[in-house]
Order: structure tokens, then sequence, then C-alpha cells
């Protein structure tokens, strides 16, 4: 864990952390132990290696994380409850997104999917209250268990083509969902697994839901959308 690098002894201007070291091999934690980290550290530059399970666990007083070109994976819980974190920019060369990565980032506003991620998992962004709009890129296909579970501030949301399974909750408390942009069809839309069970904006109803059309349709059944300046709009 990140912590190491600072040790285990107490010393003016740093902080408490817990940490757990995990065993990758078998997922699960090991050890709890406590590290003390700088108060006054809040950006973080990293130039190269992997993101392992509880990287930055717990690490509640950074503000930015740079990761390097490079890195593949960022793996579970690496950034579990960094509650002051405001930005982290995920170089194009991820591909996978561990469970829980990101929960309870409660200041984080703003994130990036890399195109090469495949599957957002299970509580991937739980709770991160802040979280405004979210674009889900083309080769998405299944979207776990409460992966954006009570992100209260989210107000749309672009899902690909791509998706094939939408998780039980994986919306569930995000009371300001309001318009969800599907690039697809409606018939491509009925062919997605979805837990329609508890309610969430995702397995409501039609109200809330456009279909993509590059040209003003002439349908008026279903709601439709495209692209304004980059911006997703309803016709």
């Amino acid at each position: 864990p990140f912590g190491y690098v600072f040790g285990k002894k107490n010393y003016y201007g740093s902080k408490a952390t817990s940490q757990y070291d995990y065993d990758t091999q078998y997922e699960n934690r090991t050890n709890k132990n406590t590290y003390y980290i700088p108060t006054t550290l809040k950006n973080v530059t990293l130039l190269g290696g992997t993101i392992f399970m509880g990287c930055f666990f717990n690490c509640d007083t950074l503000t930015v994380i740079a990761l390097p070109d490079g890195i593949t994976s960022i793996d579970k819980y690496a950034f579990y409850n960094c509650t002051n974190l405001l930005s982290i920019k995920l170089p194009n060369s991820v591909n996978s997104i561990g469970g829980n990565a990101f929960y309870n980032c409660i200041s984080l506003s703003n994130i990036d999917i890399p195109e090469k991620v495949s599957i957002l998992s299970e509580y991937v962004f739980y709770n991160c209250s802040s979280l405004l709009n979210v674009v889900i890129p083309a080769g998405v296909t299944k979207i776990d268990t409460s992966a954006f579970e009570n992100c209260i501030s989210m107000s749309w949301v672009i899902l690909p083509e791509s998706i094939r399974e939408i998780g039980s909750k994986s919306f569930i408390g995000c009371d300001k969902l309001k318009k969800i942009f599907y690039l697809g069809t409606k018939k491509q839309w009925q062919n997605i697994s979805k837990v329609l069970y508890p309610t969430t904006p995702i397995s409501s109803s039609e109200s809330n839901r456009y279909y993509y059309s590059e040209t003003q349709p002439t349908d008026t059944t279903y709601k439709y959308w495209h692209y304004v300046d980059g911006v997703p709009t309803a016709w």
C-alpha cells in the first residue's frame, strides 16, 4: 500500500491512515496496518508500475493523482475512500478497473473511462456523490451490481450499443438521473439483460430514455437524441 512508503511511526504533520495488505492470488485482505502519511501531500504523480489492490485505500488527503501511460489495470479497492480526490486521469492503456476501485470518492466530479475497458465492475463508483454526467465508452458490455449506486449528482449518462448486461442496483439512488442517452435502438435496448428490481432510473419507464438518431425522426412513439457540438441533445 501507498502508506508503506512513509512508515508506521507517527510524526508531526502526519495523518494516521489504515490500510490493508492484500493477497492478490486469493483477492482477500490479510494484515491491517496504520501508516502515517504527510497531511501536506495532496498531489501524486506515478511514473510507472502497477496499481495494486488497495494501493491508495483510505488516502483521504490526496486531491490529484496522475497515472502514466502504459498502466493496463486498476485493481480492486485501489482508490477506495479517497474522499478528497478531485481529479484523476485514467490513461487510454487501461483495460480493466476492479470492483470498489473508486468506492466513496465523494469529491470526484468527472471521470473519463478508457475505451479499452469492457466491464464496469461491482461498486466501482459507488457513492461518488459529486460525479456528474458519465459517458460509458463503446466496448463496455457489462455494468455490474451497484456500479453507480448513490451517484446522487448524475443527471445524464450515455450508454453504448455494446452494452449486454446491466446489473442489479447499478444506478439506484441516482435521483437526479433524468436522461438515459442510448446509442442503440429500441429493439437493441430490449435485448439487454437488465435486473428490473429494485426500480432504478435505468429500469423504469420510457420517460427518461432517449434513442440515438442522427436525423430528426418523424416517429413520436419514443424519445430521440443526437449530438450538438459534442453535447447529447434531445430532438
